[in-house]
């Protein structure tokens, strides 16, 4: 009889430790819906109705799941967390008139730097990639897109002045017969997380074809600046 009252205990323990680990898994998501649930816990099922209650809520470096619909609310995230949309989303607007703002800059640079190989004139680059990192600085922008940094050290020199916190840079080739790398450098105030670089051929003459490449990032937004 013993046996089997603690087989019975045993079974119990398991289902709650099942269910708790369930519930957690599904807590891991913060949900907000326009029309939401007049009890809202978060769930997909009981989702709340204001993206700063899902704020809140949401764990540290967590994501918010924003259905579509128009916010009529300003706040401020004090943390790390990633804000996603499932369609068409409006947030920051109140009295019909847009509040969010998100600052985003993007220059070509022409800094070939090592990678020129002798054969194209570098035009004192460490000294212009100094001079830009200063002049990014001045601009306050929340993300900056630097286009043709194809030297490493011209990108390490241009990350470490222009005192950005989060940064992309890929010296990786699409294939060995690529010469330079994408050239792209991108740096933030906020998380960057999966960045994808899509090589194509935009441009083909009968020397040889021009390579370009659009990267594709996400961003998690923090208290840096504030969204308001």
């Amino acid at each position: 009889m013993l046996s089997y009252f603690k087989l019975i205990n045993s079974a119990l323990l398991l289902l709650l430790l099942f269910s708790f680990s369930s519930n957690s898994k599904a807590q891991s998501d913060i949900y907000v819906d326009r029309n939401g649930s007049a009890a809202p816990d978060g769930t997909a099922e009981k989702p709340y109705q204001l993206v700063k209650a899902g704020a809140c809520r949401a764990r540290l470096n967590g994501t918010i799941v924003i259905r579509p619909g128009v916010y009529n609310e300003t706040f401020t995230l004090n943390r790390p967390v990633k804000l996603t949309a499932s369609g068409p989303a409006v947030i920051g607007q109140v009295a019909d008139k847009r509040h969010t703002t998100l600052k985003v800059v993007t220059y070509n640079t022409h800094l070939f730097g090592a990678a020129a190989f002798g054969i194209t004139p570098t035009f004192a680059d460490m000294a212009r990639a100094e001079y830009i990192a200063e002049s990014i600085k001045g601009e306050g922008a929340d993300v900056v897109g630097l286009q043709e940094v194809w030297d490493v050290a011209l990108a390490a020199a241009i990350i470490q002045r222009a005192g950005y916190q989060y940064y992309f840079y890929d010296n990786k080739r699409e294939d060995i017969y690529d010469v330079l790398n994408s050239g792209l450098l991108l740096l933030s105030k906020h998380l960057i997380s999966n960045v994808t670089e899509k090589f194509y051929i935009d441009e083909v003459s009968p020397g040889a074809p021009i390579k370009t490449v659009v990267a594709e990032s996400q961003w998690a937004f923090g208290s840096q600046p504030s969204t308001k």
